[in-house]
Formats: C-alpha cells, structure tokens, sequence
C-alpha cells in the first residue's frame, strides 16, 4: 500500500478527529481525504504553517489543519512498520519491572533520567538515515526533509515536541544507546520510556554507571536530580525497605536477600502524582472563588476523584473502544502487592493509604480551619463535595460521564500546572 493514498490516510484517522479538528468524518470523509491525497501530491513537498504553545514548560509544535496531521502520521506508521519500532507500553514496562524485583538476588538499581531529552536528540545520523533510505519512497522522503527543514534547519539536536512523528524518531535515534546499554556486563534488565530509564544490574552501580553515560548519544546528558543508585543486596536477617518512583508509580521492595521464595514488591502512586492531585484540587477551588460556579466546581471534584468515560468523536468510523476509560484506577491500575509462593504469582489488592490520605486532604479544606474556601460553601454543598473519594473512586472504580466539551472546560484550570 502506498504511503500517501487515501487508503493509507484512512487507517491513520483517529477517533476525536472530528472534534478536534473542526471536521465532520461523517458526512465528509472522502472529500477529507481527498484533501491529504491533494496536499501530499504537491512538488516539491511542504509543511504549512504551524503555531507554538508551552506545555510543562516546553514549546509545543500544532499544525492547524487536518491534512499535514494525516500526512505525518501514515510517515509515522510507514517507519515504524518499515524499522520494526515497537513503541514502549507503560503498562507492559511496570509488570517487568515488578517481575524482575521479585527476584531475591542482589539487585543494583539505577534510575536515570535525560534533560531535556527531546530538545537533545542527535540529528546528523537520524536525518542522514531517513532521507536516503531508498526503500522509502521519494515524496516520503521528500516531506521528511521538509519537516527537518521546518523545524530543524541549521540544529545539530533537538526534535519538535507535540508532533506524533517526533515520538518516532526519537525512538529510533535512541536505538543504538538501548542496544548499548543492553550489552554492558552485569545488566540483565533495562527498561525506558522516553527520557526515563531504569536499569537493574548484578553489579554494584559504580561499575555500571560510568558505562551508561558514556553510551549516551551525543549532546545528552542526565538529570542529576533525578538520576540516584539503589542497592537491593542487604545480607539475611538485615531485612528493610527500599523505595524508588519510575513512570507515576512508587515501588517498595524488601532489600534483604537469601532463600526466599520471593521479594514483596509493593506498588503505589508516585508522591508527585498525589502532589499533582492535590494541586488540582486547590486550583479548582481557587477558581470557583472567583467564579462561584458550584456545578464546575463540583464537577471537577468528581473527575479527579473518580475514573470517567469519553465518547470519542467519530469512533463509529475508526476501529476500537467507542469510549476512552481514564481517572483513579485505569491511570494506576497495577498498584497492588505482589510475590511469588510455591511457583505461583500472587497478587493483592493495594491499601490505598495514600488516597485515604488524599481523601482527609480535600475534606480537611472543606471543613474550614485555615480554608478560606470552606466559607464560600453552604454546609449542604460542603457535605454534598465530601462525599466524593478518591479511595473509593479506585476501589469500586467508580464512573462518571462528560461530554469532550465538559471535559475540556474541567481541565481549563489545570492546563497552566499540568
């Protein structure tokens, strides 16, 4: 199949497109796909113009129209399908990392992080690769260049962040440092997800560590503020805990080694995670003192509180879910307890003590005390927003419903502080 035709276009649409977008996929669907064939058709290949906003700091790259975000994802899928790139799972990573800390030898951990890791991408080599790879065709090899030209003209590193296609590359400029890193002596598990990377060695971390920076392409470097060394290896009868925090999760595992069956490995969420929850939480009740709309505000509560479905826009023309699952749980899904009895795996259902917590946090401001807001709220309403639960949200996975459009106006007031 063809890279840039109407059917390559059509497997690349996206539930949402349509709202996001301003198109209707339901009643216009050729006529939009006839648009990407006619812009992917034009000699020499271009990119139009595009605007930048931060996000989490960083400028992030948005193309207006429709057409040059199908055009870009079918040369994202082409490469990945062409290059054997298998986008990491976070999921997937978090069981391995479970898995392989179950394990009662001497584990040596090392949590690393890349600054600024995708204004810090090596271009020379991934540019040169892509744009004479003769089994590409010439026009995708044509709008490549006119994409490094965009946005990478006269740079030695640095990738556009909030373009899909970026995520890619990005991947495959990293495929040699993982291979590396893969092959120094003593390590036997290595994970990443993007700039984050957790490495688990049979030697001390001394004897590994100077090997993984050397392994890093040039012109990156760690965060030494988030980059530390864990020695999992207390002898017999030293029993204690360790804890580490990789990909929204806080990982406690027993240190002590010997001849039992199995580590307990106990995951929850991250302290940043449940510091970001918090931080929602008082802005919303910052902008409900300006605004005095209870139903937002009460809304708002109960989508952090609770887990929620979407229905994605134009998902009866695209294949999947109709709705998208996402809040308390379905984002930490695998907090819990695990080991290993007799040969088997074994799971238990996480405590939760942190969104107990969280839950005495948001009823503590609504109690009043040093809460300013609490005087803005009738006793009814404060009782009515005290029964939302972050502990039950994620114990019963408790659902609630909204519209794109709502969601969109409940999370306007976190988008500075995302």
């Amino acid at each position: 199949m063809r890279v840039l035709s109407e059917a390559a276009f059509a497997r690349v649409i996206r539930a949402g497109d349509s709202q996001r977008f301003g198109i209707d996929l339901k009643n216009n669907r050729a006529a939009i796909l006839q648009d990407a064939v006619s812009q992917a058709s034009v000699k020499p290949a271009s990119l139009p113009q595009f605007s930048t906003a931060p996000v989490r700091g960083k400028p992030c790259v948005s193309y207006p129209d429709f057409s040059t975000h199908l055009i870009l994802r079918s040369i994202s899928r082409h490469l990945q399908r062409r290059l054997r790139i298998s986008l990491p799972s976070r999921d997937r990573i978090v069981k391995g990392v479970v898995e392989s800390l179950m394990d009662r030898t001497p584990i040596y951990l090392m949590r690393r992080d890349i600054t600024s890791f995708y204004e810090s991408v090596p271009l020379a080599s991934l540019r040169d690769g892509l744009l004479f790879d003769t089994a590409s065709s010439a026009q995708v090899r044509s709008f490549l260049r006119a994409y490094f030209d965009q946005h990478c003209l006269n740079k030695e590193c640095g990738l556009p962040r909030g373009i899909g296609l970026s995520a890619l590359l990005a991947e495959i400029a990293m495929r040699r440092f993982d291979q590396r890193v893969r092959e120094i002596p003593g390590v036997y598990k290595y994970y990443r997800f993007s700039d984050d990377i957790l490495i688990l060695s049979f030697l001390p971390s001394g004897e590994v560590s100077p090997q993984v920076a050397a392994a890093l392409p040039s012109g990156m470097q760690f965060n030494s503020r988030k980059s530390y060394d864990l020695a999992l290896a207390a002898p017999k009868g030293q029993a204690r805990d360790e804890f580490f925090e990789f990909l929204g999760y806080k990982f406690t595992v027993e240190a002590e080694c010997g001849s039992k069956p199995s580590r307990r490995v106990r995951v929850g969420i991250s302290s940043r995670k449940i510091d970001r929850l918090k931080t929602r939480v008082i802005l919303s009740m910052k902008d409900f003192a300006k605004n005095h709309d209870y139903a937002l505000l009460k809304d708002r509560v109960a989508f952090i509180t609770s887990n929620y479905q979407v229905r994605r826009s134009g998902a009866s023309h695209v294949a999947g879910a109709t709705h998208v699952k996402s809040g308390i749980y379905y984002n930490y899904r695998l907090c819990g307890v695990y080991y290993s009895q007799h040969g088997r795996s074994h799971y238990e259902p996480s405590p939760a003590h942190e969104l107990k917590a969280l839950d005495g946090f948001l009823r503590s401001l609504l109690r009043g005390g040093g809460s300013a807001f609490a005087s803005l709220l009738s006793p009814g309403r404060r009782a009515e927003l005290a029964r939302y639960s972050f502990f039950k949200g994620y114990e019963k996975r408790m659902v609630v419903r909204f519209g794109s459009a709502r969601v969109h106006a409940v999370k306007s007031v976190w988008a500075a502080h995302a």
